[in-house]
């Protein structure tokens, strides 16, 4: 058993395996056993918030595995309670009453935590729909598409992520595939005329049918989508949304 040092404590590999799996495990048996998920409240939200900025690095996979035990479904764990948590430090860190190291992880251990629990969830046969998800060069915020890259393989997407291409990569990449949908992901509301530019761009590379979809961080800030209102088919962060629009229906994707 191995054990390292962190801020004078001791910390043991083999105790944070074991909760993980056990998290897993209680994943994989709320997807064969599904009951009806509970409520979620903001209570979930802000003290899973406060469990992925605690000192002890197994606080958040346990609140997880309580959540898990008192009825609250995977899905809503990963789509909901999880990313909710992540966009709650993002305005304590604007508020000032987070600082970087605190976001910066405890933003990291959620996205860890939605990609186990999405794994642990039963996909679609595949649609026949392809998408890409794009975060820019420099960008390093996503977790949001990868969340949504995740629930779009769920439900039958072939879903390829470019996450850290340049502008250039990313056009000869689009050029190369044939593509029902493409989501850029912006974190950064001062690069409006780069991300104009760069959807009218991939438009220029799609097939007519394919739909292009803005969201990202940088949607928080209004002025933001008033500026890009006209680049793409839809400016949103809502799965629903996204999923409407793909299958130009008056219903969600996952009513189906």
């Amino acid at each position: 058993m191995t054990t390292r040092v962190q801020s004078g404590n001791l910390i043991n590999h083999k105790a944070s395996n074991d909760v993980l799996e056990t998290l897993v495990e209680l994943a994989f048996s709320e997807v064969s056993n599904p009951s009806s998920s509970k409520p979620i409240s903001e209570s979930q939200i802000s003290e899973l918030a406060q469990a992925v900025c605690s000192p002890d690095p197994l606080a958040h996979k346990r609140y997880l595995n309580q959540l898990l035990q008192c009825g609250v479904s995977v899905t809503d764990l990963a789509e909901t309670i999880c990313p909710h948590s992540a966009i709650l430090l993002g305005k304590n860190w604007c508020d000032d009453t987070r600082n970087f190291a605190e976001v910066t992880i405890g933003t990291a251990r959620l996205q860890a935590a939605s990609i186990r629990l999405f794994e642990s969830l039963p996909t679609k046969s595949h649609n026949g729909k392809r998408a890409a998800i794009i975060c820019r060069e420099s960008q390093n915020h996503t977790y949001g598409a990868t969340v949504i890259a995740h629930k779009l393989r769920l439900l039958g997407f072939s879903v390829i992520s470019w996450f850290g291409l340049s502008e250039i990569r990313i056009l000869n990449e689009i050029s190369r595939h044939d593509l029902d949908l493409v989501l850029v992901s912006e974190a950064d509301q001062t690069q409006c005329e780069k991300v104009e530019k760069l959807i009218h761009q991939i438009r220029d590379r799609v097939n007519p049918e394919a739909k292009l979809i803005l969201g990202g961080a940088a949607l928080f800030h209004l002025q933001t989508v008033d500026i890009l209102k006209d680049c793409a088919d839809l400016i949103s962060n809502d799965l629903d949304e996204i999923t409407k629009l793909t299958f130009n229906t008056n219903h969600s994707f996952t009513d189906t």
